[in-house]
This record gives C-alpha cells, structure tokens and sequence, in this order.
C-alpha cells in the first residue's frame, strides 16, 4: 500500500497569507504615495543619485524618513516575499516554518513600539502561515515514515 504525503492546498492558507502579504505592502506604498508623494517627488527631481541626505539638511528630515518607509524600506521585500509564498503554494509545496518564524518575529518584534495603527494586520498572515506550516506536519511525517518504511520493508 503506498501512502502519498499530502501536499499543500493551492488556495490554502499559505496562498491567503501570500496574498495579504502584498496587498498589506502595496496599501503601505499607495498611503505613502498620497500622503508624501510632494517629497518622493522632490527626491526624484534632484534626481536619484544621492538625493537622499545622509544628515539632515535644507530638506530636513522628511526626506529621509519618506524614503526608508517607501522604496528604501520594506515593503518591496516584502512584496517579493509575498509573490514567493503565492507561488510556493500555487506548486502545492509547503511554505518552509523558517518564513512563517521571520514573519511572525518581525511582528512581534518591530509593531509593538508602533502601538496600534494597520501594520497590525500582518499579524493575519504570520498566523496562516504558521498554521500553514505546522498545521497538517505530523499527517505529512507520518506519511513519509510509513512510505519509507514500506520501501525498506520491500528492499529486504
């Protein structure tokens, strides 16, 4: 009798927490556009090269801050991390529990000082995915175990 591991779900929990990841990370850059997109603006007509300040200067401060929390900070990782997750799960592979660990460590870890404001809501995905990780693990190992041990018991 041959046992299949059973695969990750296509549309399961991975794949939803993939798809809030990028949505929660576009919505970041889309605020940021419409609330900062004058000094985003003012940064690319100085043009790109060094236009942002490493000391604070004529610009002040908001030039720096604008840029690390757009295109310099995380959120276009963060859209990658997305996309790789959906397509990890769109192949029906489980999504490694070292990524559903960082999510939830940079949760955890860099949302509390922030008090409570919409970056809350990667704690959504941190959670699928750990349940996408450890959810069905035992029936997966249980499964690999009895195949194994049938193809030793057959080796024999």
């Amino acid at each position: 009798m041959s046992h299949e591991a059973p695969r990750a779900s296509r549309h399961g929990p991975a794949a939803v927490a993939g798809w809030l990841v990028i949505a929660l990370a576009v919505l970041h850059l889309a605020v940021l556009l419409l609330r900062s997109g004058h000094v985003l603006g003012d940064l690319l007509g100085d043009g790109w090269w060094a236009s942002v300040p490493g000391k604070p200067d004529e610009k002040g401060p908001g030039s720096q801050v604008i840029y690390w929390a757009g295109p310099g900070g995380f959120a276009l990782p963060q859209i990658i991390v997305g996309w790789w997750i959906v397509h990890t799960a769109r192949r029906e592979r489980r999504i490694p529990s070292f990524v559903a660990w960082s999510v939830t460590a940079f949760v955890l870890v860099s949302l509390p000082p922030l008090g409570f404001n919409p970056s809350w809501l990667m704690a959504v995905p941190a959670g699928l995915l750990l349940y996408a990780a450890h959810g069905p693990v035992r029936e997966h190992r249980r499964a690999e175990v009895e195949t194994k041990a049938e193809v030793e018991a057959v080796a024999e």
